[in-house]
């Protein structure tokens, strides 16, 4: 939401400055609150997560963080991790199976209500759990969780088998692009230019892009 190249030059222009960008996406979900989910991504846990890497994400504005993170937190109960619908699951970067088995034999928790726990983070002051602490700096590592996992670690590990994400930028003429081994379905929806949109069947897992 708030670490891309145009919102960082509009520090001086109050109605197009991230905090504006915030409170927009605010209004937005609060005008069509049934029909949108809000999900946190690894640049805006940066400035939420009290964990000493935190803010290890690239872009991160450390000059504006203090400003940044009292307007994530004054809307931070219209923000998830992720969500599910038809057995498809939205998330940032996605789930990997190792790191629900970790996350959920931590907390003591069903696997099943992985979601859940994850949303519930949000609000309780643990989102250092999303952090990055792999061992690969791309994130390309089964260790990493919904926030930082990315595509390739992310398809030999599913532990959901239809998955939404973005965090990988691809070329806008391949999006979305679709990796799929057996039952597993996992969709890339981000591009470099952050704009594409698509109406997306959760039965068929077929989609129509939307300029």
């Amino acid at each position: 939401y708030v670490d891309n190249w145009e919102s960082k030059k509009m520090w001086d222009i109050p109605e197009n400055n991230p905090l504006a960008i915030i409170d927009e996406f605010e209004e937005f979900k609060n005008e069509n609150d049934s029909k949108v989910d809000l999900l946190l991504g690894n640049h805006d846990i940066s400035y939420l997560s009290k964990a000493l890497y935190g803010n290890s994400v690239s872009g991160h504005q450390g000059a504006h963080e203090k400003l940044i993170r009292e307007e994530f937190e004054k809307h931070l109960s219209s923000f998830k991790i992720a969500v599910e619908y038809d057995g498809v699951v939205f998330s940032h970067a996605g789930f990997s199976s190792f790191w629900v088995d970790s996350v959920t034999s931590k907390h003591k928790a069903d696997k099943k209500d992985v979601i859940n726990l994850c949303n519930s983070f949000v609000n309780d002051d643990k989102l250092s759990e999303f952090d990055f602490n792999g061992y690969n700096a791309f994130g390309d590592d089964i260790t990493q969780g919904p926030t930082w996992i990315r595509p390739l670690s992310l398809m030999s590990n599913m532990f959901f088998s239809k998955q939404v994400v973005g965090h990988t930028e691809i070329k806008e003429e391949n999006a979305p692009l679709l990796l799929k081994d057996g039952d597993k379905n996992l969709l890339i929806v981000d591009t470099a230019e952050h704009n594409l949109f698509l109406t997306l069947n959760t039965e068929t897992f077929e989609w129509n892009k939307q300029k």
